[in-house]
């Protein structure tokens, strides 16, 4: 295994195994990028001799997958007991078989010192042709996200959480725009790059600074270079011809319009009180039009005896440019199924501040 301390640099054609006799699934080449920890078991859900387990960042060689179209590799892990060969799941991590040098800021190799310009990512590619039509809008509340533990760590919360915030006390921010069908990621070779990267050793975007500053209004997470990550794992795969600047723009003006609509003034309405999704799906109907509810998704955690909202994920179809309704796109879009709305029966619209 490699440890990737802020980038990954493969070689084609390196690192390959051959297996022998006993090996059932399809050989793979090349290496897992382990994205979560995970347990290696010896076999298929079972044993695990020495509780083995990946971890985030580091690169495994990789042997095989259990069958085409599988759910586990096995992976090579050096030093582990009785046998290093173990199984992992294929949703704990990537299979990648090349990719080129990282581009750094300052425009250097990994370790060489930079020199140069800075360099961009997410260019316009003046190709429109493969722009994404369906999408889910996440918008998250950002001070129920920030009461979580995945939250409360993170640069963006810790200056919400000390007031330091207030736009993003009483709105919905964003957490992103992505195409769908969901686990459409990293979708070019520049974002691949980037992958298991630290945000803020990710390669910087290409942004006006008109929308650089309307991102930072609305997306808290810039203060952890959120962004970054948010366009190389979904922004790369909405192809929009304008690259990160037409991306974000367009997802800016989606939010807008949310934060400008009666869904946006009952939360704010109701901080610090219960709110069914039958009461938000009410306010959608009557934002964007008969059915717009239906075609939203609620995501709520536990916090102590509470349920608090976290995120609404709405479901976009057509289109998206500067001029784009998002109404229309809502109502375009196929209801949610029954299941969206578990766990948020009578869930908190949290304040800010740690409760």
């Amino acid at each position: 295994m490699r440890t990737i301390v802020s980038a990954v640099a493969l070689a084609a054609g390196a690192g390959l195994w051959s297996g022998g006799p006993g090996w059932a699934g399809p050989m793979l080449e090349g290496w897992f990028i382990a994205e979560d920890t995970c347990p290696a078991t010896r076999k298929i859900d079972g044993s695990n001799p020495g509780n083995v387990a990946t971890e985030p960042r580091v690169a495994y060689d990789i042997l095989e997958i259990n069958r085409d179209g599988g759910d586990f590799y096995r992976i090579r892990i050096p030093g582990a007991p009785q046998i290093e060969e173990r199984w992992v799941a294929v949703r704990c991590g990537t299979h990648v078989v090349a990719a080129g040098p990282p581009r750094r800021p300052g425009g250097g190799e990994p370790g060489g010192g930079g020199g140069g310009d800075t360099e961009l990512g997410g260019l316009p590619t003046g190709d429109d042709s493969r722009e994404s039509t369906d999408n889910l809008l996440a918008a998250s509340w950002q001070p129920g996200f920030c009461e979580t533990g995945a939250g409360r760590p993170k640069t963006e919360c810790m200056l919400l959480n000390a007031g330091q915030l207030p736009d993003a006390a009483d709105r919905f921010s964003m957490h992103g725009l992505w195409p769908q069908p969901n686990g459409n990621f990293w979708c070019t070779d520049e974002a691949l790059r980037q992958k298991g990267i630290d945000n803020e050793d990710m390669l910087p975007l290409a942004l006006s600074d008109a929308t650089r500053e309307a991102l930072a209004d609305v997306m808290p997470g810039t203060h952890s270079e959120f962004q970054r990550y948010q366009f190389y794992k979904h922004g790369s795969c909405f192809f929009a011809a304008g690259g990160a600047e037409e991306y974000f723009r367009d997802a800016i003006n989606l939010f807008d319009q949310l934060n400008a609509s009666p869904v946006a003034v009952l939360f704010r309405d109701h901080i610090g009180e219960r709110l069914s999704p039958a009461d938000v799906k009410a306010a959608f109907d009557t934002a964007f039009g008969p059915g717009a509810g239906r075609r939203v998704q609620f995501e709520c955690d536990a916090d102590g005896r509470r349920d608090i909202y976290i995120e609404l994920r709405i479901a976009l179809r057509g289109r998206i440019d500067d001029a784009a309704s998002l109404g229309d796109l809502i109502l375009a879009a196929p209801p949610a199924s029954d299941t969206a709305e578990s766990g948020c029966a009578r869930a908190v619209v949290d304040r800010a501040g740690l409760q």
